[in-house]
Order: structure tokens, then sequence, then C-alpha cells
């Protein structure tokens, strides 16, 4: 059995996923596959700009439909035909508490977005000139997003708001 353990950033992305799925459900909202994946890459990136620190572990990639964590997406394809994730939480290899500045980032990230609808997040993580669009569209077979560039590309979001 998972024990609950204090952790630092970064994190496995199924413990943030779980995370999510969590405050879905207080929320009584619905996730599909897609948006648990956008959040997921949404918390992550804003960790990089805001937090100056990655949030997950693992490597983002370009796809098709953007940016995705492949673990997050294998984790619950299993239920891709399912529209609601809420009730299928998944077994992490190590169950971690989320340190607090990242949970306040994670639920942010998470009432901003909650409006959007799954093709309002595809179109914001596929603006050209940014790394998505960078590495999609780049003759190579590594689909890797650099973190260095991600961080570029948030920093620069959070800098044309302010």
């Amino acid at each position: 059995m998972a024990s609950n353990v204090k952790h630092q950033p970064p994190y496995d992305a199924c413990n943030i996923s779980n995370h999510l799925i969590e405050i879905a459900e207080k929320n009584k909202k619905r996730l599909s596959i897609l948006r648990l994946v956008k959040l997921v890459y949404l918390s992550h990136a804003w960790s990089l700009a805001n937090l100056d620190r990655p949030l997950i572990k693992e490597k983002v990639e370009a796809w098709r439909y953007g940016p995705v964590i492949p673990s997050v997406y294998f984790l619950f394809r299993s239920v891709i035909r399912e529209e609601n994730l809420n009730t299928i939480k998944q077994q992490c290899p190590e169950k971690v508490e989320i340190d607090v500045d990242s949970k306040n980032l994670i639920q942010e990230v998470y009432d901003y977005y909650k409006s959007f609808d799954d093709y309002e997040l595809i179109s914001l993580t596929h603006k050209k000139g940014e790394s998505w669009y960078k590495v999609f569209h780049r003759y190579s077979p590594d689909r890797t997003i650099p973190n260095k560039s991600i961080r570029r590309d948030f920093i620069k979001k959070r800098e044309s708001v302010a």
C-alpha cells in the first residue's frame, strides 16, 4: 500500500492528475482525458513560469492535439471513452503530499481554465511560434518540449497580461 509522504516538486504526474481529479470532484465537474492532460500541462507550465520550478518529473511531448505528458495519457487511456474521470483516480507508484505553493497554483490553474472548452484548450496550446509549434513542426523523431522553452512561453504570457 502506498504511504502518504511529504515531498517537494517535481512530482510524479500521476499525483498531479489525481489532485486535479479531486478538485473537479469537489466542484462537481466532469473531466475528459483531454482536459486532464491539458490541466496537468498548464499547471506544470505555470509552475515553471511563476514558481521557477518544474511541477512534474515527466517530459512533455508535442503531439497532434498539443503538449502531452505521455505517462498521464497512457495511465488514463483505458478510460479514454469515459466522459467522467472523476471516479477513476489511478494508483500512483508513490502517493505524496503536494506542497502548499503547488496546490495553490494547481487550484488557480483549474479555476482559471475551468470555463474553457476542450477546443479552446487545444487552441490555447497550439500557438504559432511557441514551443509546441516549434517542436511539432520540426523534422525530428524527438518530440520532447524542453522545460526552458515552456517556461519562456509562459513568462511571455504572464508579462503580456501584466
